[in-house]
């Protein structure tokens, strides 16, 4: 079962149930592969590395240079995936996603807390908390998780990785604010500093109950719902937008169960959809329902 993407000039990778395919981004096939005992449950990569998270076993990782191979003659690469060990120690080896930036920060969600490790183990971050569900590191180190309390969601705010904390910075309740009360918050992704007075971030949230678009200069919003994306319900399951979308410009793309839904952030128009049924503006029709998870390179 498909889990999570993430997407290179080169290549797509994928966490998978039983490990990772690997396929070329222009072909679209696939030419190397991960055989693994763990359920990978996230992955992300960098310039030279691709890290996976596991249900059991921590991070593991790959080594760019280590892959290889054909589509008529897939490379397994099972060889190649090393363990991630931290000397600092880790929450839980139960890792429910990770997530990082292009400098050496890499952060993940455990289930007994949440993590950032600086590449080359120079320094460790950490909190303890249950119900951390998704991630997202910023470039300046400045980082988002969420938290599933059963009665209620956070999204957390923490602004620096350099000391352990037990309070965020800044949280986003459900039933409190903003974010309406029961729902879910499914994925988000963060674009730095587009929010009002080009100093603060922009949040894009994808929630059981719409998609939510908060500037944390000025806590402005927006929710958007089935009646501009596509989809039969506003149930929405991962999220991604461009580089320098804000509230009032850009351009962002929402998944739900059933359909791919790219809208213009500035007049929150629907442009392009993607169903089983609907071929999109690629002249492509989703080949499954059921999207879990979004890249775009």
């Amino acid at each position: 079962m498909l889990v999570s993407i993430w997407t290179d000039e080169n290549n797509v990778y994928t966490a998978t149930s039983s490990g990772s395919e690997i396929y070329d981004v222009i072909s679209e096939e696939k030419y190397a592969y991960v055989n693994y005992l763990f359920n990978f449950t996230s992955v992300w990569a960098n310039d030279s590395v691709v890290f996976y998270s596991t249900a059991g076993a921590g991070i593991n990782y790959l080594n760019k240079t280590c892959i290889s191979g054909t589509p008529s003659l897939q490379e397994d690469l099972s060889d190649c995936l090393l363990d991630y060990s931290n000397p600092y120690g880790i929450t839980s080896e139960n890792i429910n996603y990770i997530h990082g930036s292009v400098d050496p920060l890499l952060m993940g969600c455990t289930s007994s807390g949440v993590e950032v490790i600086w590449g080359d183990y120079s320094y460790r971050s950490s909190t303890t908390v249950s119900g951390a569900r998704k991630c997202f590191m910023t470039s300046t180190g400045k980082f988002y998780y969420t938290v599933d309390k059963g009665n209620e969601w956070e999204l957390n705010r923490v602004d620096s990785e350099k000391w352990d904390w037990t309070i965020p910075d800044y949280s986003y309740v459900t039933g409190s604010g903003i974010l309406a009360e029961g729902l879910s918050i499914n994925d988000m992704y963060i674009i730095e500093t587009t929010a009002s007075g080009g100093v603060d971030n922009v949040l894009f949230i994808a929630t059981s109950s719409g998609v939510y678009i908060i500037d944390e200069g000025n806590l402005e919003y927006e929710v958007l719902d089935s009646t501009v994306l596509a989809g039969t319900n506003d149930n929405f399951t991962a999220i991604w937008a461009d580089a320098n979308t804000s509230l009032t410009s850009g351009q962002m793309y929402i998944a739900s169960p059933s359909a791919l839904s790219v809208i213009n952030i500035t007049n929150k128009t629907l442009i392009d959809a993607y169903t089983t049924t609907i071929k999109g503006a690629a002249n492509e029709y989703l080949q499954q329902e059921d999207v879990v998870d979004i890249n775009i390179q």
